[in-house]
């Protein structure tokens, strides 16, 4: 190193195995990353492979910073690899596996949920972003520049593993790019013990095949206002009327709702400090957020730390979209998992969407009733234990109090309310997502709202959807509702205020 050098140890307050280091090139001031990382026999050397790399980014105008962060990168990966294989020598097979291990334990920290860390690693979880654009993007570039250039990928000095173009596990590993978060995210979700179960002498890991689900469906005929009408006034429990009002009236999917927040629903003033353009003041506020990256979690002037982060640090939990199936694990059993679609955000910043409502009166209505359950949770401090909105009242079941309200639970009330209706669940129409087919139905056939708006309204993603509609502004969504209800509302309704 030449004088004038400077050396840093990059590590989480985990174990490390590296040192990152800025030299200068042959070319007056010019600075370079330099990787030293440890060796299978004790010594130090430094990572040739990454450094040619580095200096022809830099030579092709990349940043410093850039080139930087890859050298962390690879700093990281490389302590991971000496965390779980030691001096084991790998083969191309094993790569893809050590990589979503890499994924796991950025994305999901490297804690157990029971607060261990076998690795020693002590990484704290990163956002999406952070993880796509930086680790991921900087694992592919020198993936390809070393299976390309050398024939080898070099993971720490004296560890070479021969890769070519046309290894499955390289293909695997260069395609991980182009998977969506929700199809990553929902391979990461098993658990965390089939990492500790891997043989690093075994076969490859395969990206395994997501089934559909097989749950009782029912056809796509459209519910009548009346049979939702009578659905609601004769629910007596508060969750499961709320749960309803919000469907029908909403029109967001069930998981959604499962997966909301005590803090997604807030007076209607709140709604400027979330969605510009609309100046719907009175009509309470409710918001559908992304359970791993949205960054609203309470505090309106932190824009930072994610939802996935914010379980962590605060329950020990992690989103319910990421539980295993029931039995898997402790909180899986408790909690429930639930998963999540997505949706489009009317508030990129922030990863949040507002929910239209196609009837005030019962937005007021499931406002109260959110009221009311803010005040058991507070009498049965659950806040302490999670922030989910809608959670278990029942004083029969013992243990239960407090616990978020599961699928299994929701599916058996609908069943419930439909006898109550001498009607027979799941036959035309009836499922507890008929009820969001209701609420397009009613925008469209009743409040006249045209396709685009139908599709905002929706919450639909689907870049074929955005296409044929496109995506409609606040002020004009106001607008169009405003203009709905003064076309639909009797004159007796509308002294009541509007919004």
């Amino acid at each position: 190193m030449e004088p004038g050098s400077t050396a840093e140890f990059k590590g989480e307050g985990g174990s490390v195995n590296h040192v990152l280091v800025t030299i200068r090139a042959n070319t007056r001031g010019s600075l370079v990353p330099l990787l030293i990382t440890g060796t299978s026999n004790g010594d130090a050397e430094p990572l040739l492979e990454l450094l040619e790399l580095s200096v022809t980014l830099l030579a092709s105008n990349s940043s410093f910073d850039d080139v930087h962060a890859l050298n962390k990168v690879m700093g990281r990966y490389a302590d991971l690899y000496v965390s779980v294989y030691g001096s084991t020598t790998i083969t191309a097979e094993n790569l893809f596996e050590l990589t979503l291990r890499y994924a796991d334990y950025r994305l999901n920290g490297s804690c157990d949920l029971d607060g261990t860390d076998e690795t020693g690693l002590g990484w704290k979880i990163v956002k999406w972003s952070t993880f796509s654009y930086g680790d991921l993007r900087h694992l592919t570039t020198y993936s390809k520049w070393c299976t390309s250039r050398y024939g080898y990928i070099p993971l720490i000095p004296s560890v070479k593993i021969r890769a070519n173009s046309d290894t499955i596990s390289i293909k695997s590993l260069l395609n991980l790019t182009e998977m969506k978060q929700r199809d990553f995210m929902a391979h990461l979700a098993a658990s965390r013990a089939r990492w500790r179960k891997m043989d690093p002498n075994q076969g490859p890991m395969l990206m395994p095949i997501r089934k559909r689900s097989t749950r009782r469906g029912a056809d796509q005929e459209t519910l009548t206002e009346d049979f939702v009408s009578d659905l609601i006034e004769a629910e007596r429990n508060p969750v499961y009327r709320a749960i309803w009002i919000l469907a029908a009236w909403g029109g967001p999917r069930l998981s959604e709702q499962l997966q909301m927040w005590v803090i997604d629903v807030l007076p209607g003033k709140a709604r400027e400090r979330f969605f510009r353009g609309y100046d719907d003041l009175e009509t309470p506020l409710v918001m559908i957020a992304d359970p791993w990256e949205s960054t609203w979690t309470g505090h309106i002037n932190d824009n930072k730390t994610s939802r996935k982060q914010y379980l962590w640090d605060r329950f020990k939990l992690v989103p319910r979209v990421d539980l295993g199936p029931a039995h898997s694990s402790e909180q899986a059993d408790a909690i429930g998992k639930v998963g999540f679609k997505g949706v489009a955000y009317t508030n990129e910043d922030r990863l949040l969407s507002q929910i239209y409502w196609t009837n005030r009166t019962m937005a007021h209505e499931y406002f109260d009733l959110v009221t009311k359950m803010i005040q058991f949770r507070a009498a049965h401090h659950v806040g302490d234990r999670h922030p989910w909105l809608w959670v278990v009242t029942d004083p029969r079941k013992k243990g239960g109090i407090g616990k978020p309200i599961k699928l299994s639970s929701v599916e058996s009330a609908w069943e419930r309310a439909c006898r109550r209706l001498g009607v027979k669940p799941y036959g035309n129409g009836r499922s507890p997502h008929g009820l969001r087919h209701f609420y397009k139905s009613y925008a469209e056939n009743v409040m006249g709202m045209s396709p685009d708006i139908i599709q905002t309204m929706m919450h639909h993603r689907s870049i074929n959807s955005q296409k044929k509609y496109g995506w409609v502004a606040n002020e004009r969504m106001h607008a169009a509702l405003d203009e709905a209800f003064d076309r639909i509302l009797p004159p007796s309704m509308k002294a009541l205020p509007k919004s």
